[in-house]
């Protein structure tokens, strides 16, 4: 047990290594950015994107086809997401893309609250009035 053990590691720590450079070269992301600001191509960074995907998938495969004739019960596949949760949503299927969008959107929103003022509590309260509006 000791080497799949070995295994699920390594194959994790692969996984861990594709999505940092999932979020290196993001669509629109501040690497993207610098490169197009100094005029550079940053045409390939929607092929690195797109080998980064299926790199992942590979690797994915890779740990099924090393660690499939063993107890499916030991392979804790809760480790592996199909995608990695950059917005912070818990869709581990969401594509990266979107999910890089979804995560940049939150932000901002987030940074136009405070600027406003608002905060939680003030949101729940709005939705509480809405829940009454549609009570009556």
């Amino acid at each position: 047990m000791a080497n799949s053990d070995k295994i699920d590691r390594t194959i994790m720590r692969s996984l861990d290594m594709v999505e940092k450079l999932e979020k290196l070269f993001a669509n629109n992301g501040t690497f993207e950015q610098a490169v197009a600001e100094i005029g550079g191509d940053i045409g390939w960074f929607g092929d690195v994107r797109e080998n980064l995907k299926t790199l992942y998938s590979n690797i994915e495969e890779l740990h099924m086809g090393a660690v499939s004739h063993m107890d499916m019960e030991s392979v804790d596949e809760a480790k592996m997401p199909d995608h990695p949760d950059i917005d912070g949503d818990g869709d581990t299927e969401e594509d990266i893309t979107k999910a890089a969008k979804d995560k940049e959107a939150n932000e901002s929103l987030n940074y136009l609250k405070k600027l406003a003022g608002i905060t939680e509590s003030d949101d729940e309260e709005d939705d509480d009035d809405d829940e009454e509006e549609t009570d009556s």
